[in-house]
């Protein structure tokens, strides 16, 4: 089977291009695939002329070179499958029509809420805002939600165009990461059969006991995430004002709300300490000498990595029970709290830096959790299985896993 991948980057790395280019590798992998891949990367804008930069709110509703590219890549590969990720600003919805007219089933991940919110996240003003949902975005627009008014502008126009075109409600199968955000599709009233949720998955990085703990080497939690007003690390810091017990808040990442974090984390002593951008493997080895990993996020994750990094090694979730946080963790894989609650998640790592017993239960339910959904072999087969059901020919070919 042949796939064309197709991706655009974001200028900051994050959970959705992490998801995206691991699926690509874990294809590459499978025996009896192939992954032809076609990228693009919003560092390029920063290099485009001024007519290129004036012409990139068109582009981004509908790119005509990116069209005639893809009706290229498929004529010279003849893949069975199109699968897109992010196609925003750079490569456009137009990838789907070029797929359409070689004859080439389409497949698209959802990794957010572009489709009827203009920030794509769900969320305005510290709080979470629907506004948007069932008509077109005018109050987005009105509040300029995404780069202010020309960011806003360009996100309504090509939203308006695509829904006229109907363009997403022809993509063969759009998938996403939960069955929450699966039904945020089918209230907008697309088709089920052409929705299916399909959980992701992370690398393997082996479970480890829980790291021992003494009066001067307290328990420690740690979030990990990119540091914007909706991932609730301001909660979190304000839990550390109300906790019981002794234990320490590490916060890994970097973004907008970094300064005023690190001034918050400052006044609490040494309670809580920022590590800023930290690479894959040193957050692994900092997650595995924690307690537990925390999920503060005030929005409706549309899946949430790190809580599935933390399964693989055996580390219970914290997380706020909302979105797919509330579908990803499980009472035997971690505790959820309301989200915004800085009391609520106090008592909860109170409860586990006190109960290194209910810690190491709660990470035994993780590491198995890991295993039973969110392997990448496992992720491979899911995905397989939704590539043969959109082939053009029918087939089900038996490939080796």
């Amino acid at each position: 089977m042949k796939i064309l991948w197709l991706h655009n980057h974001y200028q900051a790395w994050g959970g959705e291009s992490a998801a995206a280019e691991h699926e690509a590798r874990l294809l590459a992998a499978t025996p009896g695939v192939e992954v032809v891949q076609e990228a693009a990367h919003n560092d390029a804008i920063s290099h485009m002329g001024w007519f290129d930069k004036l012409a990139l709110p068109l582009r981004n509703a509908w790119s005509a070179s990116s069209y005639r590219r893809i009706r290229e890549l498929c004529r010279e590969h003849r893949p069975d499958v199109v699968h897109a990720h992010n196609v925003w600003p750079l490569l456009s919805p137009s990838v789907f029509a070029a797929a359409r007219a070689e004859g080439v089933p389409t497949v698209f991940t959802a990794h957010n809420f572009y489709l009827f919110c203009l920030n794509g996240v769900f969320f305005r003003d510290g709080a979470i805002c629907t506004d948007c949902k069932g008509s077109l975005p005018w109050s987005g627009l009105a509040h300029r939600c995404y780069r202010g008014l020309t960011g806003s502008a360009t996100r309504f126009v090509g939203t308006g165009l695509h829904r006229a075109l109907r363009t997403f409600h022809r993509v063969d199968r759009i998938l996403t990461p939960t069955e929450f955000a699966r039904g945020q599709f089918l209230e907008q009233g697309f088709a089920p059969e052409r929705v299916a949720a399909k959980w992701l998955s992370c690398a393997d990085r082996g479970m480890s006991p829980l790291p021992a703990t003494s009066p001067t080497e307290p328990p420690r939690f740690v979030v990990a995430c990119r540091l914007v007003r909706e991932k609730g690390v301001r909660i979190l810091l304000e839990a550390c004002a109300r906790a019981q017990r002794p234990w320490r808040l590490l916060i890994a990442g970097d973004g907008p709300e970094r300064a005023a974090l690190a001034k918050l984390a400052a006044s609490s002593g040494d309670r809580a300490q920022m590590l800023g951008q930290l690479t894959p493997d040193r957050l692994a080895e900092t997650m595995r000498a924690a307690t537990a990993i925390v999920c503060p996020s005030e929005w409706f994750e549309t899946f949430g990595l790190t809580a599935i990094e933390a399964f693989s090694l055996g580390r219970p979730v914290i997380a706020s029970a909302i979105g797919a946080l509330a579908e990803v963790v499980d009472d035997a894989s971690g505790i959820r709290v309301p989200p915004g609650n800085a009391d609520a998640f106090a008592r909860a790592m109170d409860a586990l830096a006190a109960d290194p017993a209910r810690a190491q239960l709660l990470g035994n339910g993780a590491r198995q959790r890991y295993l039973e959904h969110f392997t990448p072999q496992r992720d491979a087969e899911r995905l397989l299985a939704v590539y043969r059901s959109v082939r053009r020919d029918g087939a089900a070919r038996a490939f080796a896993q």
